[in-house]
């Protein structure tokens, strides 16, 4: 049987995040998804698409990463409202279904040096799975 998703979210100084991004790049059995960059300021929202369309029962679906931004930033802090999801096919058989393995909307207040681990772990047919998301800001 399939377990609930949980997350759990880490603010962390974006120089762990640079060291835990090198380890798990290290880690067998682990692989980055999608590794984009964004460029945005204060009140100007960002937003970016990685992946494929399909369509399924007439409609089209978009199926990857998508992101999207609204920092609020100032001398000391960023305010930074996110909205991320993650999603793939599955395929039993002959029938294609999109599964979502990630749906986040969130709002950070991060100091200077500060970035986000967002994990989220679950349980499916294949075992235990876990899917991680890194955020750094650099002002």
């Amino acid at each position: 049987s399939e377990g609930s998703p949980a997350l759990s979210v880490w603010l962390m100084d974006v120089n762990q995040l640079k060291a835990l991004r090198q380890e798990i790049k290290q880690t067998s059995g682990a692989e980055f998804i999608s590794s984009p960059r964004m460029t945005t300021g204060d009140g100007i929202e960002a937003s970016m698409f990685t992946g494929t369309s399909i369509v399924l029962n007439g409609r089209t679906n978009y199926v990857g990463v998508r992101a999207g931004l609204f920092p609020r930033i100032n001398h000391e802090h960023t305010d930074l409202t996110i909205m991320l999801a993650y999603s793939d096919t599955v395929t039993n058989h002959s029938l294609i279904s999109i599964r979502t393995n990630l749906d986040v909307k969130a709002r950070f207040q991060l100091s200077k040096d500060q970035g986000i681990l967002l994990l989220q772990s679950s349980t499916n047919a294949t075992g235990p799975s876990r899917l991680g998301v890194l955020i750094s800001t650099k002002l």
